[in-house]
């Protein structure tokens, strides 16, 4: 008889700490709403199929904030919610607007009428400038309408009662003490969260893996430069090398999540599976009996570079200074993370994904007797709001299937090393994340190695006053506790390339905050730098500018590198997307010239290089000058054309369409100049952007524009 293929899912669960230390007051929402959705269907559908095995992480600032909620806290956004519509100011107005549509476009939005009419109302892109003016077009009711449809918008199918069932049928015209009863209903689903989640740990069907505290990256918080190991190439900020503050995180987690749930504590899953050999010796002096990273770190490890014969090397568990390590199939994790989301037939999504891990058990190379084992590791939140019935119906459908199939057993991590032990022991462990085995999403951008050296120099003042200064012991646990959140990987991740939300300005203002907590709890005045935006925006510098006109064939294909090679060329670093979505879109911008054209050609990333794939992309670009704008529609079918627009002041000019445009490997378009208004000479602002499902996804770039100037008829190489 065949030996079944062991599965382990891993599902991790973590948010920073949103608290502004100067108001006490969490400045986003995502615990309270991640609460009443992902983090209670996900704990049901376990309670459903108890003979599904599984791991999950929380980070213990998640676990923390869940307490406060419990305990009667409230942020900003709920604040929001409880003020009557009829009296909300101007203010308060432009932020409902601004943030109560934070939430999957496509999926959730369209499905509401009422929302969708909110939305399209509103616009999908507001200038700056112009949000005092849409807010004041609102009327009281759509605006308490607002309020109501965004909150009930997060409840998961396990959380939604007869009471708020019959909200959303209602759909709108909603009422004042509606509001309270969606409220009210959160704290009851908040106030059984965490009592049922130990519950279920006290039984084989839950193991509990660790987290660093706060989320750091541990490599990053041992030596800023351990990040030249996984790129050479990239450019550093002031060094920064406290082991001792990676130590903390570690073992404060271990303790709090021990407390939390009851036993001991075996695993961690680094925050972004982000592993060196020093984290690594760090977990073995913790006392933990293994690691989770990702398959990347492995294949670089082998230096087999995720070959197809290499692949079959995943499955099995390695071992380093007594330390057994795991490594997650990357290609199986991002199918649950992002495709299957785009499945319609849940069912069917389930069903590839039991014959994936199937296809993944035979093609295994395992040394010894050890059953193959398929790692799956994942966001455990993010994801779903992405799928139908947020990801209900998938997972509901892939429990069932696994509960019936004897060539696949669950098993959690803890109990897989019980009974298998690994066998081979790895003389190299590469240093990176699962993001291109490397830490560039962290470390290397200009604005993340300004965060760097303000945390830098917050440290080093910290450690210069825990030796010398006359402080009391409780003033500096407070402090370092101010500097241990502002560690958080999250800051570094929205600040720079590639990532946006429409949060950035929240997550740098919370990073800034802690640091400048830390100073005043020392008694010490903050540097000014600190009372400054990080982020600069305007201008992004590209990798190239255009060096001589070019003539390229508009037909879509990579038909020759000479077409393009005098063109202007921006490289997007990683994914480049806004709400953390780690699904590849476009990751390169090419533009040049003619004597009366400006050509433009996006590249999409390996995922994404299907033509059918760029089709189901909604994709506008926008070139932008002092007290105008032209917004490019790329219309995807059959001929495909752009549609253009101008916009100058209040108002807006339609420009008709180009049908010089094609959409197959690559898309690839010209546009006459003096058909949109430019002249030799003028310096315009590009930008690109990319939707699905009516959901904003990427921005290119993220923040600012890339400049380029329409170039004179003797302009040559």
């Amino acid at each position: 008889m065949t030996t079944p293929t062991h599965l382990a899912f891993l599902w991790h669960m973590h948010q920073p700490w949103y608290i502004d230390p100067a108001t006490g007051e969490a400045q986003l929402p995502w615990v309270r709403l991640h609460g009443v959705g992902a983090y209670s269907d996900m704990l049901s559908l376990l309670e459903s199929h108890p003979t599904i095995r599984t791991c999950t992480s929380f980070s213990p600032s998640l676990l923390d904030q869940l307490a406060r909620y419990v305990s009667g806290a409230a942020d900003r956004y709920e604040q929001a919610t409880l003020i009557p519509a009829e009296d909300l100011g101007d203010d308060d107005r432009t932020f409902l607007l601004r943030q109560f549509f934070s939430v999957h476009w496509g999926r959730i939005v369209q499905a509401s009428p009422r929302y969708s009419e909110l939305l399209e109302k509103r616009g999908r892109d507001v200038p700056g400038s112009q949000w005092k003016q849409v807010a004041s077009t609102f009327s009281t009711q759509e605006l308490r309408d607002l309020q109501v449809l965004f909150n009930l918008s997060w409840f998961g199918a396990s959380t939604r009662d007869a009471d708020l069932d019959a909200l959303v049928a209602r759909g709108g015209d909603y009422r004042e003490a509606d509001k309270q009863i969606v409220l009210d209903r959160q704290r009851e689903v908040l106030a059984r969260l965490m009592p049922r989640w130990r519950q279920l740990a006290q039984t084989d069907t839950l193991e509990i893996v660790s987290t660093p505290y706060h989320h750091p990256i541990l490599p990053l918080l041992i030596d800023t430069n351990i990040a030249r190991r996984a790129n050479p190439e990239v450019t550093l900020p002031e060094r920064f090398a406290f082991a001792e503050d990676a130590r903390l995180h570690v073992d404060r987690a271990t303790r709090r999540l021990e407390q939390e749930f009851g036993g001991q504590i075996h695993g961690l899953w680094p925050a972004e599976a982000a592993i060196s050999p020093e984290v690594l010796q760090l977990a073995r002096q913790a006392g933990l009996r293994y690691l989770v990273t990702d398959a990347q770190i492995l294949f670089h490890s082998l230096d087999v570079r995720g070959s197809t014969p290499g692949r079959g090397r995943l499955y099995q568990s390695y071992s380093m200074d007594d330390v057994a390590l795991f490594f997650r199939d990357d290609q199986l994790s991002r199918r649950v993370a992002q495709e299957y989301c785009q499945w319609e037939d849940c069912e069917a999504a389930a069903r590839d994904f039991v014959e994936q891990v199937r296809r993944a058990g035979a093609r295994a190379r395992v040394d010894g007797d050890a059953p193959p084992l398929v790692l799956v590791a994942l966001d455990g939140e993010n994801p779903w709001e992405a799928y139908p019935n947020r990801g209900n119906d998938f997972l509901a459908a892939m429990f069932h299937l696994l509960e019936n199939d004897t060539e696949i057993r669950t098993v959690t991590l803890g109990q897989h090393l019980e009974q298998h032990p690994p066998t081979v022991k790895l003389d190299y462990l590469n240093s990176g994340s699962w993001i291109e085995a490397n830490f560039d999403i962290w470390i290397g951008d200009a604005e993340k190695n300004r965060a760097w050296n303000l945390l830098s120099r917050a440290r080093h003042k910290l450690a210069r006053d825990q030796i010398g200064a006359s402080l009391e012991p409780g003033q500096l646990e407070q402090a370092l506790e101010h500097l241990l959140r502002a560690e958080c990987s999250d800051w570094f991740w929205w600040l720079g390339e590639p990532f946006s939300s429409a949060e950035d300005m929240t997550y740098e203002g919370l990073f800034r905050s802690h640091l400048l907590a830390m100073y005043h709890t020392l008694g010490e005045s903050p540097p000014a730098d600190l009372s400054r935006p990080i982020a600069s925006g305007g201008i992004v510098k590209p990798l190239r500018q255009p060096t001589t006109m070019i003539q390229p064939r508009i037909d879509g294909t990579r038909t020759s590198y000479f077409e393009w090679r005098g063109a202007g060329f921006y490289q997007v670093v990683g994914p480049g997307l806004r709400n953390g979505a780690a699904m590849g879109l476009i990751n390169g911008v090419y533009w040049g010239f003619d004597a009366g054209r400006i050509f433009l050609r996006l590249d999409p990333s390996d995922q994404h290089a299907k033509s059918q794939d760029l089709a189901a992309l909604q994709i506008h670009f926008e070139l932008t000058a002092p007290g105008r704008s032209i917004v490019g529609r790329i219309d995807a079918g059959q001929p495909s054309r752009v549609h253009l627009t101008s916009s100058a002041g209040n108002g807006q000019e339609d420009l008709g369409t180009v049908e010089e445009v094609v959409v197959k490997e690559v898309v690839e378009l010209a546009i006459p100049i003096g058909r949109i208004g430019f002249t030799q000479g003028d310096r315009l602002g590009l930008s690109v952007h990319v939707e699905w499902s009516g959901q904003r996804l990427q921005d290119i770039p993220h923040r600012g524009v890339i400049e380029l100037e329409i170039p004179d008829d003797d302009f040559e190489d």
